[in-house]
């Protein structure tokens, strides 16, 4: 059976790249033979990417895949041979303006919209013209991310194939109004010290955008053509777009996909076995750890008064990432100074096996993010040996609830996540070891261990939508 999948498997540049990367790599493992489309809009952003930060070549996954039973159009390669040639353009407009002037050129709703359409348009007639693809072959169409290029894509492709589509939710797709007051009004006002008249009027003016926003329009374009399920990594993405109430309503069905991911193999090759889960934990120290992409939806702001906390205990706080604006990185230094904050120590970001290095030592990842769809960041920490201590979004209650290692608090209640924190600190080893060795913990860890299991979920879910 074949697929048309609609992604982006480049997996130098986030979690969402190298889950559409793995999950392709193992759909033919299930008599799945998935024919790849890119958007051409990610095509441009991967290449300039790739040449700015001197990442993976790109023509060199896309063989890789091939190795896996993966069909990749040669109107893919030339396509990728056309940007190449003109790579100076892109170059330009980045230097000039930055990457989110060139996302944003992309992203205006009318345009992006009609871009996106005439590259599925011209794909499509492209590979009817070369044989490449039947109007029967493909027996479903899977935009394997939620971001609107993916989603616009996969829909006109759908209509014109006459088949049913099914989007994967990696993120919330939309800005929910609850995220914008957090990284705009909390940040700015209440730690920026930003005048409160100014701050209300540049909120208004970013709910009206996330309103009317090119991501909505697309999920509605969707739906009018073919559009079937909807699947998601957890229940987050569905909750905190309303997309759940939404697909309810109009008949479209959803199903939340266990495991919505995995780790590296390096990782779980050694820590899922317990005889190397035992020698890990024998070599933890009284280390706090809080490392992510550091961000006040993230977090940023809350572990401050934690590790306030933590310093009357002598405990010390290592902070890894790095800062997603100049503003808010002067804004958390600023109190650090102002508080004497003395048991912070900012590494930045590291290379893998330098973090890896110091989280197998440490004994707790202090997790306070309000936003998230699944987090990488607190499954690798399960199985480097840290005990997680995290607030109740639906993230975190959707994947992790139960698990003993995992302490769920309310979320802005830092006074109980500093405590659990301390507690977690202070016991002994033997007490630490009983609780990753745990049987119902071991078999999570397990069942996360390999993306092959991700795909097998993706699948299982998608043809159970088919047949009902």
């Amino acid at each position: 059976m074949y697929c048309l999948a609609v992604g982006c498997p480049y997996p130098y540049i986030g979690g969402g790249h190298k889950r559409t990367f793995e999950v392709l790599k193992y759909l033919s493992d299930f008599e799945v033979i998935p024919i790849l489309c890119i958007p051409y809009s990610d095509l441009i952003f991967t290449v300039v990417l790739e040449e700015i930060h001197k990442l993976g070549n790109f023509i060199h996954v896309l063989k890789e895949l091939e190795r896996f039973n993966v069909m990749i159009p040669n109107e893919l390669y030339e396509n990728l041979e056309n940007i190449s040639q003109n790579i100076q353009h892109y170059l330009d407009l980045f230097q000039k303006k930055g990457m989110s002037a060139m996302i944003s050129s992309f992203s205006k709703p009318i345009q992006g919209f009609k871009d996106n359409i005439s590259f599925a348009k011209d794909f499509f007639t492209r590979m009817i013209q070369n044989n490449r693809i039947s109007l029967s072959k493909p027996k479903f169409i899977y935009s394997m991310d939620g971001s609107p290029s993916f989603v616009i894509t996969g829909a006109f492709l759908a209509k014109s194939l006459k088949q049913r589509l099914y989007i994967q939710l990696q993120l919330e797709p939309f800005k929910s109004l609850r995220e914008l007051i957090i990284n705009d009004w909390i940040t700015r006002v209440a730690f920026g010290k930003q005048k409160i008249f100014r701050e209300i009027v540049r909120l208004l003016l970013l709910i009206s955008q996330s309103t009317f926003s090119f991501s909505r329009h697309s999920y509605s374009y969707a739906l009018h053509n073919n559009l079937d399920g909807l699947l998601a990594v957890s229940e987050a993405p569905l909750m905190i777009s309303g997309l759940d109430s939404w697909a309810n309503k109009k008949g479209i069905k959803v199903k939340v996909v266990r495991p919505g991911n995995a780790v590296e193999e390096e990782i779980s090759r050694k820590y899922a076995d317990e005889e190397e889960r035992h020698n890990l934990l024998q070599k933890k120290e009284d280390i706090a750890v809080y490392w992510t992409r550091l961000h006040s939806s993230k977090g940023l702001f809350d572990i401050l008064p934690v590790a306030r906390k933590l310093a009357t205990e002598e405990y010390r706080l290592v902070i890894i990432g790095r800062f997603d604006n100049i503003y808010e990185k002067r804004i958390f230094f600023r109190i650090c100074e102002e508080q004497k904050l003395k048991n912070i120590e900012y590494l930045g970001w590291l290379p893998r096996k330098d973090l890896f290095d110091i989280v197998l030592r440490s004994k707790v990842l202090i997790y306070p993010s309000h936003s998230d769809s699944f987090s990488l960041v607190v499954l690798e920490a399960l199985f480097l040996g840290c005990s997680v201590v995290a607030y109740d979004i639906p993230a975190i209650k959707s994947v992790y609830n139960g698990l003993k290692p995992v302490r769920i608090v309310r979320e802005y209640d830092y006074k109980a996540m500093a405590e659990e924190a301390i507690r977690i600190l202070k016991r002994d080893i033997s007490e630490h070891e009983e609780e990753h060795l745990d049987h119902d913990f071991m078999n999570f860890l397990k069942l996360h261990s390999s993306w092959k299991n991700v795909a097998k979920a993706d699948l299982n879910a998608i043809k159970e939508m088919i047949d009902h």
